[in-house]
């Protein structure tokens, strides 16, 4: 008999749902909030940028961002809060320009009004609480067919990648899109697990701190993040961030959804030929506005690189741009 399961309900009220969604986006301003102000720290000083107080400010920024998600992913379906991580990218972009001066284009702002759109959808379309208890689905052994058969279900996939990444470098990106994806929505759902538990039993006797499967859940969650960690930057050895980020992201968002409704049913009560289309429609606005966000993004920073550095090279590029003319 698992204890957990016996004295945890499920937090089904529309308040809670409302916190959920506040804390996400806090979440996600307070992660693009600490990203810009390190680097504000280093164009300020590059040497010792860690001993900074604005630095550090970041860092603690960040943390804290980190920390907001798990009362989140208590009240909120683990589909919304992997969709409302995009809203990073637009939290980054605004607070660069307010913060670091940096130049923010029409293009880039009306894609990020795509994309905010997009998030909108898939917030309104995705069914509301009651929402799924994934603590039962993981410990409750007449519950958990579904999630170890999802989970044997992903192993074999990544096996089989894994042995097709040996043959060309396009298939050994797809594996460690896809190694990267499973890995962050399976410590996603162990840490919605863990807010789960700390928000239904905070005012039992004894709480969360005496129940085990907090502890596993947690140690679970540090060795999926840590693999995560080894696959991003073996990808970044093999390719270039403007292409890791968005297929990485994109991996990560389509493997939650996979998970969150084939291992958890979140998506169960989504119904309606409309509803669905609506919520296919917001998910690939997010993830093609990501990519075109990004793309445009490298591509102004490839047009005033010539300008950066130096007259000289502007023109021997001008030259070189001539030349190629002529021929």
């Amino acid at each position: 008999m698992i204890i957990t399961t016996a004295r945890v309900e499920p937090t089904s009220t529309y308040v809670g749902y409302l916190l959920g969604l506040c804390l996400c986006i806090a979440a996600n301003f307070l992660t693009a909030l600490g990203i810009t102000i390190q680097k504000s720290a280093h164009v300020q000083s590059k040497d010792a940028y860690y001993a900074r107080p604005l630095w550090i400010f970041g860092v603690v920024s960040m943390i804290i961002g980190a920390l907001l998600n798990m009362p989140a992913l208590a009240f909120v379906p683990q589909t919304v809060v992997s969709i409302l991580g995009s809203l990073t990218i637009v939290f980054n972009a605004c607070l660069a320009k307010l913060l670091l001066h940096e130049r923010l284009y029409l293009a880039q702002v009306m894609v990020m009004m795509l994309l905010i759109a997009g998030a909108s959808l898939v917030v309104m379309e995705t069914p509301v609480p009651p929402q799924v208890l994934y603590v039962d689905h993981i410990f409750n052994s007449s519950q958990n067919g579904r999630f170890l058969a999802t989970a044997f279900t992903v192993m074999i996939l990544l096996s089989f990648l894994l042995f097709l990444s040996r043959f060309s470098l396009p298939l050994k990106l797809v594996f460690l899109a896809t190694a990267c994806g499973a890995c962050g929505c399976y410590a996603t759902a162990f840490v919605k697990t863990i807010g789960e538990i700390i928000a239904n039993t905070a005012g039992h006797q004894g709480g969360w701190l005496h129940d085990p499967h907090v502890y596993c859940l947690g140690i679970g969650a540090l060795c999926i993040f840590l693999l995560q960690i080894l696959v991003m930057q073996t990808a970044l050895g093999c390719s270039d961030a403007v292409v890791i980020t968005p297929t990485f992201f994109a991996m990560g968002v389509l493997f939650t959804i996979f998970q969150a409704q084939l291992a958890f049913g979140e998506l169960n009560r989504l119904k309606g030929s409309q509803h669905v289309m609506l919520f296919v429609f917001g998910v690939l606005l997010v993830l093609v506005s990501t990519w075109a966000l990004l793309k445009l993004h490298e591509e102004k920073k490839e047009e005033t690189l010539p300008l950066a550095n130096g007259p000289e090279t502007a023109g021997a590029t001008t030259v070189s741009t001539t030349t190629r003319t002529a021929k």
